[in-house]
């Protein structure tokens, strides 16, 4: 049984809202303090959900053996998601220690380098960036996985996106 086509679309579903979500640099929103919250919560699960979709993904890949390409080029982009989103993950899970144990983690020798380097990534620009880079990622991803079970013209931004990095 293929469990891929039903678990991908949790980390589809939680990372697009919460990349939607970053991207909403709305002053009322960025102030209120649940919104980094929700953002949170959207981004840490559907991170650790990427790890259950590649790995259905590799038992689906022995299951079928459709054109190697396209399986190739859609795992990479898979890959760079789920790179992408879990560094965003790890800063806001830095930020959330920092948050609720910051007395009892000021003791440890490498905490104030790691909050450092994590005031550089939870920079907007830097983040908006990423959040940007990981919502195309994962558009990539899905194109190409719709056009391996549907074919490559089921849908106009896949057949696009199927002829740009398939058929040179």
């Amino acid at each position: 049984m293929n469990l891929h086509p039903v678990v991908v679309h949790y980390p589809i579903a939680l990372l697009t809202i919460y990349s939607l979500l970053e991207l909403l640099r709305f002053k009322k929103l960025t102030q209120w303090q649940r919104w980094f919250f929700i953002k949170a919560f959207l981004l840490i699960l559907g991170s650790l959900s990427t790890f259950a979709a590649l790995q259905t993904g590799e038992i689906a890949e022995t299951l079928f053996q459709p054109d190697d390409r396209v399986v190739r080029m859609h795992e990479n982009f898979a890959t760079a998601s789920t790179w992408i989103y879990g560094i965003l993950a790890l800063s806001y899970l830095i930020r959330l220690l920092q948050y609720f144990y910051a007395t009892h983690l000021a003791g440890y020798k490498t905490w104030p380098q790691l909050v450092r380097i994590n005031q550089i990534v939870f920079s907007a620009p830097v983040l908006i960036l990423l959040a940007l880079g990981g919502l195309a990622c994962l558009l990539i991803t899905g194109a190409l996985g719709g056009a391996m079970v549907l074919g490559p013209n089921s849908d106009p931004v896949g057949s696009f996106i199927y002829s740009w990095l398939i058929k040179k």
